[in-house]
Parts: structure tokens; sequence; C-alpha cells
């Protein structure tokens, strides 16, 4: 494992009703309440912030998406895909 302090690993829902669970640092946990914190703050409806060079346990970097939707476009048929359906294909 590697002894960087930016170690954020994301298992997310496979399916419906699964838990979601981060094992982060102290460092990754606070970049991470600070882009939630700026996108709170913002005007705007739609926004996003990316949080880079975030590093998984195995070593792997990527980047952290996060984004925030209008709550008022959210309706019953809002769809977002599980791990187990990538492609959004479940209904």
């Amino acid at each position: 494992m590697t002894s960087n302090k930016n170690i954020l690993h994301v298992f997310s829902q496979y399916q419906p009703h699964d838990n979601v669970t981060f094992y982060a640092t102290r460092t990754a946990l606070e970049r991470l309440q600070k882009a939630i914190n700026k996108l709170i703050s913002s005007p705007k409806d739609f926004t996003e912030e990316v949080v880079r060079d975030l590093e998984c346990a195995d070593g792997e970097m990527y980047n952290l998406e996060v984004k925030m939707i209008p709550e008022k476009t959210l309706s019953e048929n809002t769809h977002f895909p599980y791990t187990a359906d990538p492609w959004g294909k479940r209904k």
C-alpha cells in the first residue's frame, strides 16, 4: 500500500440498498469537505468541483467529481446507475 496522504478509497453501491463506504485519510477527507463546502456556498443550481490526484488503496490515482444538481429537477424518474449497472440500463 502507498504512504500517500491523499487516500480516498470508495466502495460504491453494487446494487440498490447496498452501503457506500469511504476509507480515507484525514487529508483526503479535508479536501473532499472543502469541495463540498464550495459547492454548498455556490449561488449556482448546478455546479461541480473536482478533487484531483486522490489515491485508492492500490496506489492508482484518480480525480473525484463532486456534482451538485438542482433539487427541483429530481423526480421519481431520475436515474443514477449502480456499479452492477454501469450503463444505466436497469430501471
